[in-house]
């Protein structure tokens, strides 16, 4: 939910003349923390609903896990123009493959996007 909030909250932000007095600015920053609070009250609700059942789901999610195995020996899946979708395993050679791992950009500097 926080991942909504501070994005919202910045374009708020930006929205706001920059002439903007010190009230409408406190007035802001008082509606966003009682947001944020409500927000997080809303998930810790949700978490203790979701925990039973959770909980009754977890040897199933573990079969299921079991069974699909290592994910990370098949390729994404791919959706072929009939609507059939092939799962493919990868190669011996592709496995031991180590991903590219994108540089971190220096601050200040470009991201390509």
């Amino acid at each position: 939910m926080r991942h909504l909030i501070a994005p919202t909250a910045t374009a708020f932000l930006v929205s706001l003349p920059a002439q903007a007095d010190d009230s409408q600015m406190d007035d802001f920053l008082k509606r966003f923390e009682d947001m944020s609070k409500e927000a997080q009250t809303l998930m810790e609700r949700w978490a203790e609903d979701l925990a039973p059942k959770l909980e009754e789901l977890a040897p199933a999610l573990e079969d299921l896990m079991a069974k699909m195995g290592d994910l990370s020996a098949y390729h994404p899946p791919e959706v072929l123009p009939n609507g059939d979708i092939i799962i493919r395993r990868k190669s011996p050679q592709e496995r031991n493959q180590t991903p590219e791992v994108p540089s971190t950009p220096e601050p200040g500097g470009e991201i390509e996007l």
